[in-house]
């Protein structure tokens, strides 16, 4: 008899392989990373992984995209709200604090520097996932200066990935020092928006 599949049942099985995955990645590194440490985390068989995953790598790949679609879906619908630039800017700075999974933040970071040297398909697409938040932040900053809320005199660019950098620095700051993420977000908000507020409502002169 054929195993029916329930999608729904399907989705969660991976979604608890995947957040399995995540912590051990974080914990111990991708060089102690296999299906086996993952099916001993939660307690099923090597097998049952391989149903849901072919392989360690496909695995990878949709931890990879798995982070995409929290913190690049969650910018694009906080881009399609009725709000200020500024508005939105701050939204989407608070949500990556303000996040539950602390390990959600420091992965794509570890993830990137274990592959730094390889040519792969998780290199590219994180590599992909930076330059699309990139943009996002970019078209916030480019509608802001369009309607004269946002300053002009900084290259939007630029900006766009001082912002995202600096994002990152805080997040992994915050995990090296054991300090409320929050806390360093919320500071670095506040220097942001004086490089990126018109002079006249900057509150550093």
């Amino acid at each position: 008899m054929s195993r029916k599949i329930i999608p729904a049942k399907v989705a969660k099985v991976k979604d608890n392989i995947i957040q399995a995955s995540i912590k051990l990645i974080v914990k111990d590194g991708f060089s102690k990373f296999t299906l086996t440490s993952v099916a001993q985390s939660i307690g099923v068989t090597k097998a049952a992984i391989y149903w849901y995953f072919p392989d360690k790598n496909t695995l990878i790949e949709e931890i990879a995209n798995y982070v995409k679609n929290n913190f690049i879906g969650s910018a694009q619908k906080i881009v399609k709200m009725q709000l200020t630039s500024q508005e939105k800017l701050v939204k989407i700075l608070s949500y990556n604090a303000s996040t539950k999974d602390d390990l959600l933040c420091i992965l794509p970071i570890k993830m990137f520097l274990e592959y730094y040297s390889e040519e792969n398909t998780v290199k590219e697409i994180i590599h992909k996932n930076y330059l699309e938040y990139i943009d996002i932040i970019s078209s916030i900053l480019q509608n802001g200066v369009a309607t004269g809320e946002l300053d002009s005199s900084v290259p939007i660019d630029t900006i766009a990935k001082f912002i995202v950098g600096g994002m990152d620095g805080m997040i992994l700051q915050s995990a090296i020092l054991k300090e409320d993420p929050s806390v360093l977000v919320n500071q670095f908000i506040l220097m942001t928006l004086e490089l990126i507020l018109p002079r006249e409502r900057r509150t550093i002169r």
